[in-house]
């Protein structure tokens, strides 16, 4: 935010006098929003800011280049794995994911089957005392998957396929209705699911 301003400040008093386009400097590239590393050369050294402007080039009536300079931009993150939908037929999220529910809650009729979102290893199946009741866990690469309330459970170890049945809905543990609490945790982070469903 400090960068921000003194760069405001810099170009509001720069702003008080003609400017020009400098010959010498290519004409400026259309915006991109992108975030990078610029270097204004002005008299005595350098001013180093991050912001979103496009490349600039003007010069003062002193006749002093100024210039932003875009470094090159980072190839984008690839998009996020997509999960299949946990809950045969559908059902519909009653709760989103906020800072006290770090999950989604997926209405559906008790004996709904439940499915495994992405395959993986089954790291974890049987009761929680922590309110989840009948829980299975699933590893997936980066992703640790939680199925919490659980009326049954349909696997007991090894590793399961995507889409395959691993539970039916139920109202287990601390829970008022038939419904499915799935969390997902990436690398270490409590992330929303619908992110990556």
């Amino acid at each position: 935010m400090k960068r921000l301003l003194l760069l405001l400040g810099l170009v509001l008093i720069m702003g008080t006098f003609q400017w020009t386009a400098s010959a010498a400097l290519p004409p400026p590239t259309p915006a991109v929003p992108i975030a990078a590393e610029y270097e204004l050369p002005v008299n005595r050294g350098s001013l180093s800011v991050r912001d979103n402007y496009p490349p600039v080039a003007v010069s003062t009536p002193e006749l002093v280049p100024v210039a932003i300079m875009l470094a090159k931009p980072e190839a984008p993150p690839p998009p996020p794995p997509m999960l299949v939908w946990p809950v045969a037929g559908g059902g519909r999220v009653v709760t989103y994911f906020s800072g006290w529910h770090q999950a989604i809650d997926i209405e559906s009729g008790c004996g709904t089957a439940v499915l495994a979102a992405a395959g993986g290893a089954i790291t974890y199946a049987g009761w929680k005392d922590n309110g989840g009741g009948l829980v299975v866990e699933i590893a997936s690469g980066d992703f640790l998957l939680s199925y919490n309330h659980l009326g049954a459970i349909a696997v007991g170890g090894g590793s399961v396929a995507a889409g395959q049945v691993i539970a039916y809905v139920g109202m287990t543990g601390l829970a008022t209705g038939c419904h499915l609490h799935f969390g997902t945790i990436v690398n270490g982070v409590v992330v929303d699911p619908l992110a990556y469903l």
